[in-house]
């Protein structure tokens, strides 16, 4: 019998390369039920679920930052029919710190609590990335 998760790392390096992975069957509704159980977690404490877009513009990450001493560590995006750069968010807070940016929120509207999920897209440091190529 496989166990959930078996073929992650040679199935994930086989359609996007080293460091990557892919869960299926039992191990994919096992990441889903977890995701699930701490969305539905933080809900009932009042958090408000997010879910931001995949790319950002660089005003995003210098709001958050993250630019320019980070810039070099997040996937960039060139649209090649106009100037517009856009870059892989790395963390959902890079969007969430953003929402709000240019206003001015009332105490009363204070706290505001949000929960986001996003798949991690910055760079890894090299070593992880020999280390799960094995």
């Amino acid at each position: 019998m496989r166990r959930p998760g078996d073929d992650r790392l040679p199935a994930g390096r086989k359609i996007a390369g080293a460091g990557s992975w892919l869960y299926r069957g039992w191990g994919s509704r096992l990441e889903w039920a977890l995701l699930n159980f701490f969305v539905n977690e933080h809900i009932k404490d009042g958090y408000e679920f997010i879910l931001p877009p995949h790319m950002l513009g660089y005003e995003c990450g210098y709001v958050a930052g993250q630019f320019p001493k980070f810039g070099d560590e997040v996937y960039w995006i060139e649209n090649p029919t106009s100037s517009d750069r856009k870059f892989m968010l790395p963390t959902a807070e890079t969007a969430l710190v953003n929402i709000h940016r240019d206003e001015i929120l009332s105490e009363e509207d204070l706290p505001r609590k949000y929960i986001a999920y996003t798949p991690a897209t910055g760079e890894r440091p090299v070593a992880t990335v020999r280390r799960n190529a094995a």
